[in-house]
């Protein structure tokens, strides 16, 4: 799916987080410490 992505759309972004936490912590760790 990343290939393809990155090759038919040149203006995307691709974000992803890849961690095993709560993802209800995360929301508040990122939208409070960035």
């Amino acid at each position: 799916a990343f290939r393809a992505a990155a090759q038919d759309f040149q203006n995307i972004e691709v974000v992803a987080i890849n961690d095993l936490l709560d993802p209800e912590y995360l929301v508040r760790r990122y939208k409070y410490f960035l």
